[in-house]
């Protein structure tokens, strides 16, 4: 009976370390958003057609994978001023600026009009002004 007693508390406490481990291993969230900058100023008469670009842009990332593109789990955000997209992987965050820079690419082929897209390499702190985009793929917490 000792032996089972103290064969359970061991398996319990592996469980716990594993989580524990598991856990630890997980990015923050600020580990893996990419800003991705929309330079507008470049493509000249857009002003009336920059809400529909912006809708095929949206499009062309929430599709990529379909469509022939990159695969890659994102969440994304345009904010109001529409100057920017941010972006916020769920795998992979070391390459996050690596990946940003294949869809990016990918978009300017794929949406007719698309300014021009550069990836920024700043961190990026997640909240409501850029993407606050949380759950069981990050070990950082909801603000």
């Amino acid at each position: 009976m000792k032996w089972c007693l103290i064969f359970l508390l061991l398996i319990g406490l592996s469980a716990a370390n594993s989580c524990t481990a598991e856990e630890s291993r997980l990015p923050n969230r600020r580990d893996c958003i990419v800003r991705i900058d929309m330079h507008w100023k470049e493509i000249t008469g857009m002003n009336d057609d920059r809400e529909r670009v912006i809708g095929d842009l949206n499009r062309a990332i929430s599709m990529a994978a379909a469509s022939g593109g990159p695969n890659y789990d994102v969440s994304q955000s345009i904010p109001p001023e529409r100057n920017v997209v941010f972006l916020q992987f769920k795998d992979d965050c070391a390459d996050r600026a690596k990946m940003a820079d294949e869809l990016s690419s990918y978009v300017m082929e794929a949406v007719a009009n698309s300014p021009p897209l550069i990836v920024s390499r700043e961190v990026i702190d997640p909240g409501v002004d850029t993407i606050d985009v949380w759950g069981p793929s990050w070990a950082d917490p909801p603000d």
